[in-house]
């Protein structure tokens, strides 16, 4: 008897957290699928996570010299921080999306807290942009069950990587970088 209560014990929370967790596993994402190729094999899209930070004008710098397009993933608390900087992403024409308010794993959110974040985000993001945005990806690129609805009640597109390119590796190099992206 006591084998079993421990069994249950431990499987309850892997029962429960399953369907939270279900959009950020394969098999979810099998019924919940995020864009993450383009419509057309003659094209790349840049896309940039978690800023706008410290190097933002080297970035805006080389997309500018190679004539480039690209768009900004940004989170709401940095925003908050430097609104200015989130205004010269959009003056320069790139396009700003929703990454977060904080750089948060939703897996580790309760629904409630993934909700109000992806709400508060929008929110001020939207205000410093001055327009709307249109595209959502979640943090490390994991969605739980209940950010996959509120971007569709957002109207967002969920948009994630074909390729990861682990540039925030301490040990990348610009090769490792191509490699991993390629």
């Amino acid at each position: 008897m006591g084998g079993r209560v421990a069994r249950a014990l431990i499987l309850a929370p892997v029962v429960l957290l399953a369907p939270h967790a279900a959009p950020a596993n394969r098999l979810g994402r099998l019924f919940l699928p995020a864009t993450n190729r383009l419509r057309t094999n003659s094209a790349v899209a840049l896309t940039f996570d978690d800023g706008p930070d410290r190097e933002l004008d080297m970035f805006l710098d080389l997309l500018d010299r190679a004539e480039a397009r690209a768009t900004f993933f940004v989170i709401g608390e940095q925003v908050e921080r430097a609104p200015g900087r989130l205004r010269e992403i959009v003056s320069c024409g790139y396009e700003v999306a929703v990454h977060g308010y904080r750089h948060r794993s939703r897996l580790f959110l309760a629904p409630g807290q993934a909700v109000e974040d992806m709400r508060r985000a929008r929110g001020v993001i939207e205000e410093a942009a001055e327009r709307p945005t249109r595209l959502f990806r979640p943090p490390y690129g994991r969605f739980n069950l209940p950010s996959w609805p509120e971007a569709g009640r957002q109207g967002w597109e969920r948009l994630l990587w074909s390729r990861l390119a682990q540039d925030w590796d301490a040990e990348a190099t610009p090769q490792s970088i191509v490699d991993n992206a390629g």
